[in-house]
């Protein structure tokens, strides 16, 4: 609510894809297109900001092995080698 433009109603919701988009809507009929385009740099500046600070990290072991591994390189290393040729 800090990001919205001063005098817009408090928003008491997850911001979900489509809230955004009927909030982002409603500024656009209500406010000029400068202050709407403010509030989505905001919106996008805040969301990068706390995506970045997450705390998120993927390891080695996240990661599943398929057990037709080689089989799969092998399948695809052929078909570069005929494209290639």
């Amino acid at each position: 609510n800090e990001l919205l433009p001063r005098g817009y109603p408090f928003v008491n919701k997850q911001m979900h894809k489509k809230v955004q988009a009927s909030i982002i809507n409603d500024l656009a009929e209500r406010y000029p297109m400068i202050v709407v385009a403010q509030t989505v740099d905001k919106l996008k500046d805040a969301g990068f900001y706390w995506a970045t600070r997450s705390g998120v990290t993927i390891a080695m072991s996240d990661v599943l092995v398929p057990p037709q591994k080689q089989e799969i390189l092998e399948r695809y290393e052929a078909e570069a080698d005929s494209i290639e040729k």
